[in-house]
């Protein structure tokens, strides 16, 4: 209806308040549920043990639920080991770390690395290939020299162009360790610190 006086102006003023608060209100219900919804999701994660998560990780449908799940999985995987403290998913004005983890380690190997080693982690169906390593790289170069090092997780394994842009790059001083769901499985059935080791030897060999 058309509005004719200063008083059906005032009367529309104050209905249309009430209902911009109503569906504020309903909005801001609709998020915190979503929110919550996430984030109970997210901490349930932390009851599983590895086969559960390794379970979860393979035949998870959700792509969001399966990225977390394999950012969980990998953060049990390196709380394990003796030194390394685990910081979950930093985020930035520019760039998302899944896991940063503060090296703090009195093992010879890893003390001669850098303070800060970084986990990228990629739940895809198909292979990581060049362009992620590129991007994950940067990310490494720009903790301003406190990090130099990278464990990139792809679960189902690496193209060729991976490799190949992993060994043109290999003169610089950024080690990145490739990893897959296959060496993660082997490493559970056995020591994780010695098959760290061994991802490390491997990687500065090729």
């Amino acid at each position: 209806d058309k509005i004719e006086t200063l008083y059906e102006a005032y009367d529309f003023g104050i209905d249309f308040s009430i209902w911009k608060d109503r569906i504020l209100h309903s909005v801001q219900n609709r998020i915190g549920a979503i929110v919550n919804e996430i984030a109970n999701e997210y901490s349930s994660f932390k009851s599983l043990d590895f086969s559960e998560l390794i379970d979860r990780v393979k035949n998870e449908e959700d792509s969001n639920v399966k990225g977390r799940l394999l950012e969980e999985l990998m953060h049990k995987f390196f709380s394990f080991v003796e030194g390394f403290e685990i910081i979950e998913r930093l985020k930035t004005e520019t760039e998302e770390i899944d896991l940063v983890i503060l090296n703090k380690s009195t093992i010879p190997l890893w003390q001669k690395e850098s303070s800060l080693i970084l986990v990228e982690c990629k739940n895809w169906s198909k292979k990581c290939g060049k362009n992620e390593l590129v991007v994950f790289k940067e990310k490494i170069s720009n903790r301003k020299g406190r990090a130099k090092i990278g464990f990139f997780v792809s679960w189902n394994g690496f193209a060729v162009t991976f490799t190949k842009e992993d060994l043109r790059s290999s003169q610089g001083d950024i080690l990145i360790i490739p990893v897959t769901g296959k060496n993660i499985v082997e490493a559970l059935s056995g020591s994780i610190e010695e098959h760290l080791e061994k991802w490390w030897v491997n990687a500065t060999s090729t």
